[in-house]
């Protein structure tokens, strides 16, 4: 495809990698808050294939001056007429293969939030980290005391020993900073945002149900699920 002409193409299959026959994908440029542009559909072969072509017309209007690319975005239907899945938004200049796994999971919207008090759980690992460093600390001076050691063992001992201050007081102020900044400033909702193309899982996987949708431009290469 060049010029004016763009290209959408991709394969969906399920949770165990079958592919999804008979799916009805549609293609959309999205333009403002409410409107978007119809650009074609297609429909999923024996495969899980599905191909969608169309050129500048399809998005392009005589007052839009300015858009040069469209912002493309995928629904998925079944047979029956029931959305199963929206993509996201993705600017394209060429093409864009996409490669959709949708899941099976059965949402549990009573389930436990797997990553409620995370940053807490983070800072009492840390504490962790330095209750093992002054315990092995506290061994090799054991070791040292007893006297049973060759003189090269005990000059590796000596010499761990001797370091143990520097690395303690680097951990303490490496705890401080996570401490006092990081766990004060971030918000746990912040990292659900994620800049990159790849399996997305949302914030409370066990009440959502969720699929996997990977992009690639046209530049990039990719792998099948098989």
């Amino acid at each position: 495809m060049t010029g004016d002409n763009f290209s959408l193409f991709g394969r969906i299959v399920n949770q165990s990698k079958n592919p999804q026959s008979g799916l009805i994908v549609s293609a959309f440029d999205k333009d403002g808050a409410s409107d978007s542009d119809f650009l074609g559909k297609s429909v999923t072969d024996a495969s899980g294939k599905f191909s969608i072509e169309f050129n500048t017309q399809k998005f392009k209007k005589w007052w839009e001056l300015f858009e040069e690319t469209p912002d493309v975005y995928l629904v998925i239907h079944d047979q029956q007429g029931l959305e199963l899945l929206k993509t996201r938004i993705k600017s394209t200049k060429q093409e864009i293969e996409y490669l959709i796994k949708l899941q099976e999971n059965d949402p549990d919207p009573n389930s436990i939030d797997i990553y409620q008090d995370n940053f807490n759980r983070f800072g009492g690992q840390l504490g962790s980290v330095g209750m093992t460093m002054d315990w092995e600390n506290s061994i090799n001076l054991d070791t040292l005391a007893s006297g049973q050691l060759s003189p090269e063992v005990r000059k590796r001992l000596e010499e761990f020993r001797d370091g143990y201050l520097d690395r303690r007081n680097m951990f303490n102020i490496l705890t401080s900073i996570i401490n006092g900044t990081t766990l004060s400033l971030a918000e746990e909702r912040d990292f659900n945002i994620i800049g990159y193309d790849g399996a997305q899982v949302p914030r409370l996987p066990r009440r959502q149900r969720y699929n996997q949708v990977i992009i690639w431009p046209r530049e990039e290469s990719s792998e099948n699920w098989e």
